[in-house]
């Protein structure tokens, strides 16, 4: 009722801006996974510019509603890229959603080892209008982790554990017993080094994923 919203909806002028002054610090409280983070008023006239107060803060935030990727009414090109170990309550790797037809194109990546807090989409997470191309890209297809309410077309890929060297410590160079070696597409290559300067493609085909296999490196 009228009454209750009124505890939630504010107004700005003469209720906001003054008790939300420049300086002050405010917890936000995330209705979905029942987190919360504190925030500071920095900057703004006529709305207020905050920023998190603390590093956790930024930490919390980040995994409530940043995953690795969100995309509302836009297209997009993901060349050799690896989404792994991150959070969100949906969409750990990747959120696509909007009203607007929208087109993802996604070559040789690797989507892994992603979490949503609300186990749909825990990988990749699409609804209403969007079209998601993947193709030659390697991604975890256990239930929960694709949630397509939208359009999901995967040509060439593969759903096998990537083999990365040493995930538990941020290492994810792909190793030698990888799937995802010599398993990409050469029409997709952009750029000649990987993440870690090194040569892109170092066989017959390019590799999936943000790092191409090095013998004697990796």
């Amino acid at each position: 009722d009228s009454a209750t919203s009124n505890k939630y909806l504010r107004k700005w002028f003469g209720d906001i801006e003054n008790f939300f002054s420049t300086g002050k610090v405010a917890t936000v409280y995330d209705i979905l996974s029942g987190k919360t983070y504190k925030i500071k008023r920095t900057y703004g006239e006529n709305h207020a510019d905050c920023e998190t107060l603390t590093a956790n803060d930024t930490k919390i935030m980040k995994a409530i509603y940043g995953g690795a990727i969100f995309s509302q009414n836009s297209n997009m090109l993901v060349n050799n890229c690896t989404f792994a170990g991150n959070g969100a309550y949906t969409g750990g790797g990747m959120m696509a959603e909007g009203s607007d037809p929208s087109t993802i194109n996604i070559n040789n990546s690797i989507f892994w080892g992603n979490t949503g807090w609300s186990l749909e989409g825990q990988q990749i997470y699409l609804k209403e209008n969007v079209t998601m191309n993947i193709s030659h890209s390697c991604y975890s297809d256990d239930p929960g982790d694709i949630y397509d309410d939208a359009t999901f077309s995967p040509v060439a890929c593969i759903s096998s554990y990537p083999g990365f060297v040493e995930p538990g410590m941020g290492d994810f160079r792909i190793a030698s017993c990888s799937p995802c070696v010599d398993e990409g597409d050469n029409a997709a290559v952009h750029l000649s080094l990987d993440l870690r300067k090194k040569d892109r493609i170092q066989n017959a085909l390019i590799d999936m994923g943000a790092y191409e296999y090095t013998a004697g490196t990796d």
